[in-house]
């Protein structure tokens, strides 16, 4: 069974806190990309939002369709069992995120 749960990620990660001696630039990191699947645990679609610029202006990658989204259909929209305003559920994902280092941009 698919798990569909709501989660939360941030945009912006700070590892310092997890750190025996915290070094401030290089435990900073930005989200870059969220790979998410819409689907069941026996099939289903990938897609990828990704923030090229890490300026939080998103673009959706579905197969050959590239378009611009705005940031809370990338980081909010991506969680099964919360329901639309037209009563339908949501089936998707995100099953990966990646992040960069701040100072590598």
């Amino acid at each position: 069974r698919k798990i569909n749960d709501s989660y939360s990620f941030d945009y912006h990660l700070d590892l310092n806190e997890f750190l025996e001696k915290p070094n401030c630039s290089s435990c900073s990191y930005k989200l870059l990309s969220i790979l998410v699947h819409s689907g069941d645990n026996s099939s289903g679609h990938y897609v990828s939002f990704i923030n090229p610029k890490l300026d939080k202006e998103w673009f959706k990658f579905d197969d050959d369709v590239v378009a611009r989204v705005a940031s809370n259909d990338a980081m909010e929209r991506n969680f099964g069992g919360v329901q639309d305003d037209d009563g339908s559920m949501y089936n998707t994902s995100a099953y990966m995120l990646v992040y960069i280092r701040e100072d590598c941009q």
